[in-house]
C-alpha cells in the first residue's frame, strides 16, 4: 500500500484513507468492492522500487507497506498536475495541501528519496 493508503498508516496525514491505494508496474486499475476501494496506480520501475516495507499485520498476515518516504514521493510523482520546481512549493504541497504533520516530515531520510 502507498500513496494515501501509507500516509495515514504512518500517521503523516491526518484524514484517514478511504481507499487502500497500492502502485505497480502495469496498468493502473480501480476495483469497487463490498469492502472498499482499491486502486492500483502505475508507477516507472526507478520510482517503484524504493522503501517497500514489510509490516506484521498479525500472526498469520504481513503486508507491504510504503515507507514514509516512498508514500510521499508517491503521492508526489502521481498527483496530476503537480509541478513542483522548489522546496518552497514542494513544502507547500505538503503541508497545505496534504495537510501532513510537519513534525513528522521533520523525520523522513531526504538522503533516501535523492535520486
Amino acid at each position: 500500500m502507498s500513496l494515501e493508503s501509507a500516509l495515514s498508516y504512518w500517521d503523516m496525514i491526518p484524514e484517514r484513507a478511504y481507499e487502500i491505494s497500492s502502485v505497480i508496474l502495469k496498468t493502473s486499475k480501480l476495483f469497487k468492492t463490498p469492502v472498499g476501494k482499491y486502486s492500483y496506480k502505475r508507477l516507472k520501475a526507478p520510482y517503484y522500487s524504493f522503501g517497500i516495507k514489510s509490516i506484521t499485520y498479525s500472526p498469520k498476515q504481513t503486508m507491504l507497506v510504503a515507507s514514509p518516504e516512498k508514500g510521499s514521493s508517491d503521492k508526489i510523482v502521481l498527483t496530476p498536475k503537480v509541478y513542483l520546481r522548489s522546496t518552497k512549493q514542494t513544502q507547500e504541497f505538503l503541508l497545505e495541501n496534504l495537510r501532513m504533520d510537519s513534525e513528522q516530515l521533520k523525520t523522513l531520510d531526504m538522503e533516501v528519496m535523492e535520486p
